[in-house]
């Protein structure tokens, strides 16, 4: 049997927000393990007399191993999803934030191509269009000093993960930053939480499938002769 055609994309909404939390987990556990990209990103580009150039590297790339240990204790939580709860702090908030069909990218019918089996009869009809999708990643933590790190570490991974997104479909990717100050009631000690917005080009598609009407006739026989009247 013939395959019918496959375009890349997904036909899920859903997609997105995991993809970045599978590169963002992926990327932090690297990146522990990395010490010239720990060199590179804390790094200071000030050269003041007496600076604590060389204390903030030693302290930055401490909490990096501490907290890029996904489930144990002072390890950060990745999940879709705000913190339920601070004891789960630090903790990256990753959120569907905005999603909207590209109209200049669509077509008649979204048609993005057709295939007939000649096996089954079966016409396969792909339809899709380009969407472009925003993710909101926040860096939540009790001490400002922290989230800042942590939003600086999710930033150094999601930057550097744009390529990799692309064997998932993802044409393009692009980054902004933001913060927001969260509820007092239910996050009493979190004063700012960094946000960065993530927003990912791709296909979302699905596939319409026409298969041939199921007919059947009966031919009846007559039969000529002379009968008797």
């Amino acid at each position: 049997m013939t395959e019918p055609i496959k375009h890349r994309g997904s036909g899920q909404t859903i997609t997105p927000e995991l993809l970045v939390r599978q590169v963002l987990l992926e990327g932090l556990v690297e990146l522990a393990g990395d010490r010239f990209r720990q060199d590179e990103l804390f790094a200071r580009v000030d050269d003041m007399l007496q600076g604590t150039q060389d204390a903030w590297a030693k302290e930055m790339r401490a909490a990096l191993l501490r907290m890029a240990q996904p489930g144990r204790k002072g390890g950060i939580s990745v999940a879709v999803g705000y913190p339920q709860d601070e004891a789960l702090l630090p903790y990256v908030s990753i959120i569907g934030d905005a999603g909207s069909e590209e109209g200049n990218q669509a077509s008649m019918g979204d048609v993005l191509g057709r295939h007939f089996d000649q096996d089954t009869g079966t016409l396969y009809t792909v339809i899709g269009t380009e969407w472009s999708s925003t993710i909101q990643i926040g860096s939540w933590a009790t001490v400002g000093e922290e989230s800042t790190l942590l939003h600086q570490l999710v930033k150094h991974v999601a930057f550097r993960a744009k390529g990799s997104l692309i064997a998932a479909g993802v044409r393009d990717v692009s980054l902004s930053e933001s913060g927001f100050a969260p509820g007092e009631v239910y996050y009493p000690r979190v004063m700012w939480v960094p946000m960065l917005r993530l927003t990912l080009e791709w296909t979302y598609r699905q596939t319409r499938r026409k298969r041939p009407v199921a007919t059947s006739f009966q031919i009846t026989t007559t039969n000529f002769g002379n009968e008797d009247l």
